[in-house]
């Protein structure tokens, strides 16, 4: 294993706390996408449920960035949405793996510069 491979930059700073957020939104309303889904009549719930989720998720990540997070209004309302859209797309696999993913590679970055010696 080559001990130069670095961790790249994570693509934007997203707070552990909306991440966390986006993950539970998603969960909690994959309950009722999946209602939707079930049945045939239920499909047309589904554009309403995903609008609200995608509000919902967007709002809570903004104010996370902006309030604890210390972003400016525009960066904290952009971070919100590409949480809320990928807690929009149905079931809780992409809100998910971008909740988890995108603190958790911020955080592995930060580990790295701090275990690294630097040169």
């Amino acid at each position: 294993m080559d001990d130069n491979v670095k961790i790249p930059e994570p693509p934007m700073g997203i707070h552990f706390l909306s991440g966390a957020a986006t993950v539970l939104l998603d969960m909690l309303w994959s309950t009722f996408e999946i209602g939707a889904t079930a049945s045939i009549a239920g499909i047309p719930a589904l554009l309403p449920l995903i609008t609200v989720l995608f509000m919902i998720t967007t709002l809570a990540a903004t104010l996370v960035q902006r309030f604890i997070d210390h972003d400016e209004w525009g960066a904290a309302f952009a971070k919100g949405m590409v949480l809320g859209i990928a807690a929009a797309v149905p079931y809780p696999v992409v809100g998910t793996v971008v909740g988890v993913g995108l603190p958790a590679w911020q955080y592995l970055k930060k580990l790295e510069e701090k275990q690294l010696p630097p040169g």
